[in-house]
Order: C-alpha cells, then sequence, then structure tokens
C-alpha cells in the first residue's frame, strides 16, 4: 500500500497560557489542549464523510474507520492513503478495491444521526430493509478478545489524552501484540 503524507506537524494539543484561580488569587501557567480538525475522508475520488478528529494518527483514524463503517473488509483492499493539509480542514484520498467501492457506493448513506437507532441519515425507506449478512459470534470472537487488551492499553498510547485530559481515545492493537 502507497502512503503519503503532505506538511502535517501536529501532535494533535497546543500549549496555552492560562489563569490557574486558587484561593482568590490568579497563578499564569501553561496547559494543554486537544486540537480537532474537519478530516474528509474521500474514496475513489469521492467524499463520504467528514469528521472532527485530532490532527494525529490521521492514518490509522482512517483504516479504522474504514474498516468499522464497513468500507473494507480487510486492509487489503486498501491501495494507497494520502493525506493532504488544506484551507479547510484534512483531506484523505483512499483507493479501495473495485468491490469495496461498488458495495460503498450501493450502500451509502448520509452519517447524519448515527448516534441514534441507525434510521436517522438514510436515504430513503428501501434502505430500511436491505439484506444485511448474518453476524455471528465466531466472526468477532477474536476482536471481543482484544477489547480487554486494548482497554488496559488506552492510557499508555493516548498521550493526547495523558496531557489534555480531553481527547477522544481509541486503541489499536496490531495481530499478533
Amino acid at each position: 500500500m502507497d502512503i503519503r503524507t503532505s506538511k502535517l506537524s501536529s501532535l494533535g494539543y497546543e500549549t496555552v497560557d492560562i489563569q490557574r484561580l486558587s484561593e482568590n488569587r490568579a497563578v499564569e501557567q501553561s496547559d494543554f489542549v486537544v486540537q480537532e480538525h474537519p478530516i474528509a475522508l474521500v474514496y475513489n475520488g469521492i467524499s463520504h464523510a467528514v469528521m472532527m478528529a485530532t490532527p494525529a494518527d490521521i492514518e490509522v483514524f482512517a483504516k479504522g474507520f474504514s474498516l468499522s463503517e464497513s468500507i473494507l473488509t480487510s486492509l487489503k483492499e486498501l491501495y494507497s492513503l494520502d493525506i493532504y493539509e488544506t484551507e479547510f480542514g484534512i483531506q484523505v484520498e483512499m483507493t479501495i478495491s473495485t468491490r469495496a467501492f461498488m458495495a460503498l457506493k450501493q450502500h451509502r448513506r448520509m452519517m447524519v444521526g448515527r448516534t441514534g437507532c441507525g434510521l436517522c441519515g438514510i436515504e430513503s425507506l428501501q434502505q430500511l430493509h436491505l439484506d444485511l449478512p448474518q453476524i455471528t459470534t465466531a466472526l468477532c470472537e477474536g476482536w471481543l478478545a482484544q477489547i480487554p487488551q486494548a482497554i488496559a492499553q488506552l492510557n499508555t498510547r493516548q498521550k493526547i489524552t495523558q496531557m489534555t485530559g480531553g481527547a477522544h481515545a481509541a486503541a489499536w492493537v496490531e495481530a499478533g501484540e
């Protein structure tokens, strides 16, 4: 897979000068504040979603989003990933397999309201009756076994959260770890 990145230098946080009030007096000091930027995910030239995210580990974010949203069934379907900083935000351009792209176009839906029951944002009532694949516990046993390890590693792997106390968290466990 080919991965190219433009001049992205963000650590995902910045240092700011603050005044902390303590016992009726202000103390000048520095603190860390998390950054978030709009990140556009583009597949084979078609924009799919814009998400607010910390501009660090964008490659991992794009891969994780693509897998968790079932755009890709495997990273073998991802042929290239290019990250560009634009005046409006960050754009991640991915070239994916024809199979994955056709499935994405066929089942594409808006991302609005995904935290609810899953119906908000569908484009038509016909999408309500999609033939969805049967999911069995046999398919996710490997992932389920990795959850305790991922949770245990969040604090050690999420340096921005340690520093700022406010970043979104995710864990990426490499196969074999």
